[in-house]
């Protein structure tokens, strides 16, 4: 067994399976990403069912799996493990920018929500001041109609006032006259 390769997968971190090949005494470490899944080479001799036992007593867990794997199949697996975990971060890495891209549209959404709100109220205070300008156009209109009335009294008046006095005058004029023949006769 001096050149047997072992897969050891648990989901332990690599601090502990990093104690659990010092205690195996397995070298020659192929790690994909140092997180989760290694590769081992055993060089002392170790028998599978001594690595097993070693490996399940140091991780005291029955998820850990190991598994006898020829040199090639251990650089393969190895290599497919290397690729799974850039494609896991690829896809993590989407992820982000999904839930960034998530982020924005709903921060974008409430701004737009915002600025409706704000359109809406710009509409509103719009129709106010129109409403406002509409209401004073009628007074003014108003006031000078009343004006305009105020000013024919006033004319017609004037005209009354000039009618009356011509008629005085003329009451004066036709005493006056009388007088002269009153005075004639006499």
């Amino acid at each position: 067994m001096a050149n047997t390769y072992w897969l050891i997968h648990s989901p332990k971190c690599w601090l502990t399976c990093r104690a659990a090949i010092r205690r195996i005494e397995l070298t020659s470490v192929w790690s994909t990403d140092g997180v989760v899944n290694k590769i081992l080479s055993n060089t002392r001799g170790v028998s599978n069912e001594g690595i097993r036992g070693k490996v399940l007593s140091t991780f005291k867990e029955k998820s850990v799996s190991i598994l006898p794997v020829y040199r090639e199949e251990a650089e393969n697996i190895a290599e497919l493990m290397q690729k799974n975990r850039k494609v896991e971060q690829e896809n993590d890495e989407l992820k982000r920018k999904r839930n960034t891209q998530r982020q924005v549209t709903e921060k974008l959404s409430a701004m737009i929500s915002d600025i409706l709100a704000l359109n809406h109220t710009i509409e509103k205070i719009k129709s106010l001041i129109e409403n406002m300008e509409n209401e004073i156009a009628t007074s003014i209109e108003n006031f000078e109609i009343e004006l305009n009335r105020k000013e024919l009294k006033m004319n017609e008046s004037t005209k009354e006032v000039e009618n009356m006095k011509n008629y005085v005058i003329q009451l004066e004029q036709g005493r006056a006259e009388y007088g002269l023949r009153n005075q004639a006769y006499q």
